[in-house]
């Protein structure tokens, strides 16, 4: 692992409310050549968008399927 990559999860240990973080460090995933690190980047970017629509959007359906869709393809 990268010493970039292990940054960027120490800060998202430390502070897993921030999106910014994890959306770059979904950004670095996808830098790399492991096919599982840009699984791992579409589902942060879906749970983060996921995070920031109001109760009631329809478009949280799509996203929840979306994740659910992710994380039992490739975990």
């Amino acid at each position: 692992m990268s010493s970039t990559l292990a940054a960027l999860e120490a800060a998202i240990l430390a502070d897993p409310a921030d999106r910014n973080v994890r959306l770059v460090y979904a950004d670095a995933l996808d830098e790399g050549s492991d096919p599982a690190g840009a699984a791992r980047a579409a589902f942060i970017r879906a749970q983060v968008a996921l995070e920031s629509l109001p109760d009631g959007d329809p478009r949280r359906a799509e996203l929840v399927a979306r994740c659910d869709e992710l994380f039992a393809e490739n975990w």
